[in-house]
Formats: structure tokens, sequence, C-alpha cells
């Protein structure tokens, strides 16, 4: 899967390790390796089901839809700049919110969220193709963030 270039590398390298938060999840020790062994070809269609119920844990199902289908049809550099600002403005403060009562989530989210900013080129340099700078998610890399979706909706069950 392309994506467009990031707003920058910072803000791809924070959204990139906030995944980090699941170590502190006993649901990731089950969830990585089922989801790991998914078949490479439902990797696209998983993500973007997946994507949508993390993002209602956010804003609610309807909104969340409506947001990826705004992303899906934007042309892809404004998407890339319309993805991030969510990550940064609502996705980020509701999840450390989210974990306020969960003290090692809580380090976990920040330790995560400032070292992808501070180290964006040892965390993007498996994503982010050189040429152009675009972020390109191959299917282990969506089989990831499917996980951490997975782990976020069990959190709520």
């Amino acid at each position: 899967m392309r994506l467009s270039k990031p707003i920058s590398k910072r803000v791809l390298g924070a959204v990139a390790l906030h995944g980090l938060v699941d170590v502190a999840a006993p649901e990731t020790l089950l969830v990585y390796p089922v989801v790991l062994a998914l078949p490479d070809r439902l990797s696209v269609t998983s993500f973007a089901a997946a994507s949508v119920l993390h993002f209602a844990e956010d804003t609610g199902i309807l909104w969340s839809a409506l947001l990826h289908l705004a992303l899906a049809v934007l042309p892809p550099r404004v998407a890339m700049v319309v993805l991030d600002a969510y990550f940064l403005c609502v996705h980020l403060p509701l999840l450390f919110l989210r974990l306020q009562w969960r003290p090692f989530a809580l380090s976990l989210l920040f330790a995560a969220v400032v070292a992808g900013g501070a180290m964006p080129k040892r965390v993007c340099r498996g994503i982010l193709e050189e040429e152009t700078g675009e972020v390109v998610l191959r299917p282990v890399h969506l089989k990831v963030v499917i996980a951490h979706c997975v782990v976020g909706f069990l959190k709520h069950l």
C-alpha cells in the first residue's frame, strides 16, 4: 500500500511507534502472532476494516467511516495531511487520556511518541521510499497495524 509523503518524518516516527503501548496489554501475546500469520492477500482489506474500528474508539463508527471515506477520495497529499493532523490532534491525545489510569501503558506511549519523533530516520527507514519520500506499507507493516487495532478493540470488550 502506497501513501503520500508524511507532513514530517518526526510525525511519522511518533505515529509509527505509538503501537508500542500494546506491550502493556496481555492480549498482545495472542493477537500479534495470529494476525502476523494472516495470508498477505488479506492484509489490505483487513487493514481497512481494522483502521475504521480503531478510529471508532476516538470518534464513533460513523465519523470513523466518514473519515476513511474522505481519505480514500481526497488527493493523496491532502489525505496524508488530514491523516497526520488526525493522529496529532485527535488519536494520540485521546489515547493518552484513555491510558491515564494505566501508568505503565501511559509511560510506554509517552516514550514511544518521544522516541519516534526524536529518531525519525531510524524509525521510518523501512517504510519511506528514498526517492519519493512516500510511505510504503508492505503486508507485514499492515499486519502490525491490524494487530494494534485488534488489541485496542479487545480492550473495550
